[in-house]
């Protein structure tokens, strides 16, 4: 079963390889270099997804929390991640990019 906090995982790791290509493609970078910033992006994504998931699911399991605060941190949480990997792998691999190539 797919919930919002998998959904959003799998968003987050999808906009990190996207992130990496658009910095490779910022820099006319060369097939194997697209390749590696791709993948950085893709590693980058799985991190901060695998990281999104623990805290959404912790925050739902929360006894503290009210329930409608609860719910709407679970769908908070995994949508800041993805605008920060997003942002993050864009502008680092841009700034790479531009550093080394």
């Amino acid at each position: 079963m797919l919930n919002w906090a998998d959904l959003s995982a799998l968003m987050i790791i999808l906009a990190g390889v996207i992130g990496g290509l658009a910095g490779a493609r910022e820099g006319n970078a060369g097939v194997v270099v697209t390749f590696l910033f791709c993948l950085t992006g893709f590693v980058m994504g799985y991190i901060l997804a695998r990281v999104s998931r623990l805290l959404a699911y912790s925050v739902l399991m929360s006894r503290r929390l009210p329930v409608g605060v609860a719910l709407a941190l679970y769908m908070a949480v995994p949508m800041f991640f993805l605008m920060l990997t997003m942002g993050g792998t864009v502008f680092l691999s841009i700034w790479l990019a531009k550093q080394v190539l």
